[in-house]
C-alpha cells in the first residue's frame, strides 16, 4: 500500500528533520545557544572545508550543528517546512525582508550585469536596485505591466548585446495591485538563456504569499518574501525568505554564512509557530478583503479601486493572468478617495479599528498613505506613472470581523466629509 502523501498544512506541526533533537516535545523548544562541540578534530576539519568551499553544510539527512551563524535546529526546521507550502526545493530565512532580497541580488549578480525589473515596485527594493546596485556596477531595465513578451525582448536587445543576468518582478505590485504575467517573463528569461548561462527569474511574492500564489509553478526560479508579513503574520517579528531551486538557494545561503544575516533562534521559532496557522489566517483575510472590496466598490466616496478579487475592475489581460497564476484574491486593497491628500489624511486619521501603519499581512488591519509614506522615496514622476496619487490609500486586511471593518471604513468616510 502506497504511503499517504499529506497536504502541506498538515506537515507544519511535526518535526520533519532530525526529530531526535526534540525528544518527545510536541512543540519544538528554542535552541538559544551560539555554539556546538565537534566530536573530533577531523570532523571540524571537514566541516570548515565545506564552509569555506562555498558548499552546503548538510550531508544526507543529517545536519552537523557547529555554530548558530551556520545553522541551528529552529532554522533547519523552518527551512525544511516552508518549501512544502511554496513548492520549492529549499529555502533560506533572514533577519529582514530586505536582507533576503539584497543577499539574493549580491549572490547572483556581479558588476557589469543588467537586471530586468518590473514596475511599480516596493520602494525599498526599487531604491536598492536603482541606488546601491547601480553604484556597485549593476544596471537595470524597467518594464511595466502593459508590455508584451516581444516588447520586453526588443527593449533588452536594444539596450545590451549580452542581455540580462536576472529577471526580478513583483506581482501583485506594491501598492497598486497590478498583475505581472510570471510565465511570460519566465519565457523572456529562457529566450535569453543558453546551455552555459541560465537567466533566473525571481518573484517577490509578499503580497499574495505562498497560499495565494506559487510563482515556482509558473516558471520562476526563486520566490522572495518579507516574512514579517503573512508568513510571520502577527506583527511581532521581522524576517525575510528566499525559496526555490536548490542550486540557487545554496548560492544565497553561502553568502548568508559570510554576511551573518540569517533569522536568529527566537525569530525562527516564531516563524515555525506561524506556519501552522498560515493557511487559516490567509483564507480569513482573503474573505474579509472580498467583503471590504465589495463595499468600497459600491461607495460613491471612492474614486477608484484596485483589487484582484474584483474581476470587473481588471483589464482583459489581467483577468487572464489572475485566472492562470493566482490561487486567491489576496488581502491587499488599493483605492483612491475623492478629495486628494487632505481628504485621504482625514480618512486615515478617523479610522478607529483599522490601524494607521505601513506594514501589511498581519492579523490586524492597517492602512497607510503610499504617496507620503512607503513610496515617498520614489520620484514623483514615477509615482504618477505608476498610479500612486495623493488620494491613494493602501489597506491591508486582517482577521477581525468583516462587518466591523466595513463599519469602520464607512464611519471614517462619513466623519471625513467624503461620503
Amino acid at each position: 500500500m502506497a504511503k499517504k502523501k499529506w497536504k502541506p498544512e498538515s506537515l507544519m506541526t511535526p518535526h520533519l528533520k532530525n526529530p531526535e533533537w526534540y525528544e518527545k516535545t510536541i512543540k519544538e523548544p528554542i535552541f538559544q545557544t551560539s555554539t556546538y562541540g565537534f566530536n573530533s578534530a577531523e570532523e571540524g576539519e571537514q566541516f570548515f572545508k565545506r564552509v569555506y568551499g562555498g558548499k552546503e553544510l548538510n550531508s544526507g539527512n543529517k545536519t552537523r550543528l557547529i555554530y548558530s551563524r551556520f545553522s541551528f535546529p529552529n532554522l533547519i526546521s523552518l527551512e525544511s517546512k516552508f518549501p512544502l507550502l511554496d513548492n520549492g526545493e529549499d529555502s533560506a530565512f533572514f533577519n529582514t525582508g530586505m536582507a533576503a532580497i539584497s543577499t539574493m541580488f549580491m549572490a547572483l549578480l556581479k558588476p557589469g550585469d543588467l537586471i530586468l525589473k518590473s514596475e511599480p515596485m516596493y520602494g525599498g527594493s526599487d531604491h536598492f536596485i536603482k541606488d546601491f546596485l547601480k553604484k556597485w556596477g549593476v544596471d537595470y531595465l524597467s518594464f511595466n505591466p502593459d508590455h508584451t513578451q516581444t516588447q520586453i525582448l526588443s527593449r533588452i536587445r536594444k539596450r545590451s548585446k549580452t542581455g540580462i543576468a536576472l529577471g526580478y518582478i513583483e506581482t501583485p505590485c506594491n501598492p497598486t495591485n497590478d498583475l505581472i504575467d510570471i510565465e511570460m517573463v519566465s519565457k523572456v528569461c529562457k529566450a535569453l538563456s543558453s546551455k552555459k548561462r541560465q537567466i533566473p527569474l525571481v518573484v517577490d511574492n509578499t503580497f499574495l504569499g505562498p497560499i495565494g500564489q506559487k510563482p515556482l509553478d509558473q516558471g520562476a526560479d526563486l520566490s522572495v518574501y518579507s516574512a514579517s508579513k503573512y508568513i510571520g503574520g502577527h506583527g511581532d517579528l521581522v524576517a525575510g525568505a528566499v525559496s526555490g531551486k536548490e542550486g540557487l538557494v545554496s548560492k544565497v545561503k553561502a553568502l548568508r554564512y559570510s554576511l551573518g544575516n540569517m533569522a536568529e533562534p527566537n525569530t525562527a521559532w516564531m516563524l515555525n509557530r506561524s506556519l501552522e496557522t498560515l493557511t487559516l489566517r490567509m483564507q480569513k483575510q482573503f474573505s474579509n478583503a472580498e467583503a471590504i472590496a465589495g463595499f468600497l466598490k459600491r461607495s460613491k466616496a471612492i474614486k477608484s479601486i484596485k483589487y484582484p478579487g474584483l474581476s470587473g475592475e481588471l483589464s482583459k489581460k489581467e483577468k487572464v493572468i489572475y485566472n492562470k497564476q493566482c490561487l486567491g484574491p489576496g488581502a491587499m486593497i488599493g483605492f483612491e478617495v475623492n478629495g486628494g491628500k487632505e481628504k485621504a489624511f482625514k480618512f486615515l486619521n478617523n479610522l478607529e479599528l483599522i490601524r494607521l501603519a505601513v506594514s501589511l499581512g498581519g492579523t490586524e488591519s492597517n492602512a497607510q498613505h503610499p504617496w507620503t509614506m512607503s513610496h515617498s522615496n520614489v520620484p514623483i514622476k514615477d509615482r504618477k506613472k505608476w498610479g500612486i496619487s495623493p488620494s491613494f490609500i493602501r489597506l491591508s486586511v486582517g482577521v477581525e470581523n468583516a462587518e466591523d471593518l466595513v463599519q469602520d471604513l464607512q464611519n471614517s468616510l462619513k466623519k471625513s466629509g467624503i461620503a
